[in-house]
């Protein structure tokens, strides 16, 4: 659930889903970033090994570096 709105069904939320290629310089909400973390943390795994790690980068100038391979 993005903060504010209401949870969705798997079906709807498949249905509806879009992908998005142009993105805005709006920051993304701390508790919205929470928000997703929390889900992909909720995302199954073989064994319930839990193998995932996240990063949140959201320094303009580091995610630049990041995308030149310059860090």
């Amino acid at each position: 659930m993005i903060h504010g709105e209401a949870p969705l069904d798997v079906i709807t939320a498949i249905h509806i889903r879009r992908s998005v290629r142009v993105y805005t310089a709006e920051p993304v909400a701390a508790e919205d970033i929470q928000t997703l973390l929390a889900a992909g943390m909720a995302a199954p795994s073989a064994g319930n090994g839990q193998p995932w790690q996240f990063v949140v980068v959201d320094d303009p100038a580091l995610l630049a570096k990041i995308h030149r391979n310059q860090f």
